[in-house]
């Protein structure tokens, strides 16, 4: 009896392993596309920069293209995830003040764009206003981080080029 206990013991967490696991229908969410020293670029940051572009096209781009659409755009997340690498090293600072100035005269812009139907365009490109609005201040902080470390780096040639 006390044999048949320690056998059922031993036996019971690989019967568990051994049996089929029930399919799910869980979808993935997202997935990692690239490591860029410690930071992840993910399919969903691929497909929010690539889909503008893709909607732009005037016809239906063909597999080749739509493959190279993506590899530019990646090319270009990896370049902005390296700039904003350096930048935080160089400790290169924003005011949160300049971000929200550029999404409200973005935001402002596509209103008087597209007036009432602004809902609707951004919906067909996947986005509510709040999302869009947040993926401004993403790209808002990204432009001025980048454009301050550029300047910066001009700066610190300018004495070198001008001897």
């Amino acid at each position: 009896m006390r044999f048949s206990r320690i056998w059922a013991a031993c036996l019971l967490p690989v019967a568990c392993c051994l049996l089929p696991l029930r399919p799910s229908n869980a979808e993935i969410v997202d997935r990692i596309v690239a490591v860029v020293n410690d930071e992840i670029i993910t399919q969903r940051e691929l497909e929010e920069k690539a889909y503008p572009i893709l909607l732009s096209l005037p016809e239906q781009p063909s597999e080749e293209e739509v493959a190279q659409i993506r590899k530019n755009v990646m090319i270009e997340l990896v370049k902005n995830k390296l700039v904003i690498q350096a930048a935080k090293q160089k400790k290169i600072l924003i005011d949160r003040e300049e971000v929200e100035a550029f999404v409200l005269a973005r935001m402002e812009g596509l209103e008087k764009q597209y007036g009432a139907e602004i809902e609707n365009v951004l919906g067909e490109q996947g986005y509510t206003i709040a999302e869009f609005a947040e993926l401004m201040r993403r790209e808002a902080k990204q432009e001025l981080i980048k454009s301050r470390l550029i300047a910066q780096l001009h700066n610190a040639e300018s004495p070198a080029l001008t001897r």
